[in-house]
């Protein structure tokens, strides 16, 4: 239930002011008039005004915003119906309240433009440029599709260590707990019958007792270590780290750059001066990493450099970007260089993808194959010596 502030006239027609808790806008309408008043505004209190949106929040109320604008329905009983549709409680609220906003005769580029809770910075000025050309609609639909694209590259990256990684645990999970559970009863049963044990099933019982707590305490250090390294260089600084790591880094790197490049098409296609287009894609970019290079770009931008030659400065910045952004910024073309640059960046980032998990599990399959065949050597060579000393 939300909190919201209203006024209204009772019955003696006195003007009370006060807070009601509802589940939306309407609904709150809805209860005061229940009581028997008349309500003259109803509002969301200043709490739930600073609760921002999440970034997946953000990106749906744009994608219904942008449905309504492309339909032919009145803006605010269409902004009433997609908040009817939605399943999101926050993006209900959001809704109903630019629908109340347009009723009151704002324009919706000005509530957007006005209120990083509802959107990031960087749609806000998209749809602030838009409107000044006239291309509102259009950039809703160009904004949508880069959010779509976005999350298409990012699950395409999940995909391709989602299988490898679920068939490393399963098999550390089955071999921990055959080492653990089933080694103890074979270590007593060689030392009741006082085997000579061969120096493969001594390594076996050394690392059940002692090595396998030792990879445990490796494994937990490293995380820690991972941790405290997040927590003092924050994301940006953790994301340049990972960028340096093999298979991950360079995933992970031209994955960043190719969100960026698709924003930064949307941005300079609807006519947003580039160095404000390149504080605005620093913003919008889920990769902080990218987006401080992007804010250090726009810098640069305000000093008359070119976005190519100091791309070319820097080491993580994919080498196939760079001739075409000196095409596009020679050209006055730059919106077309970085759509093309972003689909370079997506088919090397989707190939990547399709490459490991191609790759990755017939190595695993190997790995995990050799361990079984070393743990049942150390169990089954000390019964197979025992059988054959009693045949003789």
């Amino acid at each position: 239930m939300a909190t919201y502030r209203y006024t209204a006239r009772d019955a003696d027609g006195n003007e009370v002011a006060s807070q009601i808790e509802a589940s939306s806008l309407d609904d709150a309408r809805l209860r005061l008039r229940e009581q028997g008043l008349q309500v003259l505004g109803v509002s969301p209190t200043d709490t739930e005004r600073q609760r921002r949106l999440s970034s997946t929040e953000a990106e749906e109320l744009t994608e219904r915003i942008a449905q309504v604008s492309a339909s032919s329905l009145p803006l605010a009983p269409g902004l009433r119906a997609a908040a009817d549709e939605s399943a999101n409680p926050r993006v209900e609220l959001a809704l109903r309240s630019i629908a109340d906003q347009v009723e009151q005769g704002r324009s919706l580029e000005d509530i957007l433009a006005a209120s990083d809770q509802l959107v990031p910075r960087h749609i806000g000025g998209l749809l602030a440029a838009a409107a000044r050309t006239g291309k509102l609609g259009d950039a809703f639909l160009e904004l949508v599709e880069h959010q779509r694209s976005a999350h298409a590259l990012r699950r395409s990256v999940a995909g391709g260590f989602a299988y490898p990684l679920l068939v490393v645990c399963l098999a550390t999970v089955v071999l921990a707990s055959i080492i653990i559970l089933v080694g103890g009863n074979f270590e007593q049963m060689f030392q009741e019958f006082e085997l000579n044990l061969p120096l493969l099933t001594l390594v076996f019982f050394w690392y059940r007792d002692l090595g396998l707590w030792l990879i445990a305490g490796g494994i937990a250090i490293g995380l820690l270590t991972a941790v405290a390294i997040r927590v003092r260089r924050g994301r940006a600084g953790w994301l340049r780290l990972v960028a340096t790591v093999p298979l991950v880094g360079p995933l992970s790197r031209w994955s960043g750059f190719a969100e960026w490049s698709s924003l930064l098409s949307v941005l300079t296609r609807n006519q947003i001066p580039l160095p404000e287009a390149l504080r605005l894609a620093g913003d919008g970019v889920s990769n902080d990493y990218v987006g401080g290079i992007s804010r250090w770009l726009a810098d640069g931008a305000d000093k008359g450099q070119t976005v190519w030659q100091m791309l070319s400065t820097t080491r993580q910045t994919p080498s196939s970007l760079i001739p075409l952004l000196r095409w596009g910024e020679e050209k006055g073309m730059l919106a077309d260089a970085f759509d093309t640059g972003r689909e370079l960046l997506e088919s090397r980032v989707r190939v990547r993808s399709l490459l490991l998990q191609s790759i990755l599990p017939p190595f695993l399959f190997i790995a995990i194959a050799c361990c079984a065949l070393f743990v049942v050597s150390a169990l089954f060579l000390p019964l197979y010596s025992m059988v054959q000393g009693l045949c003789q």
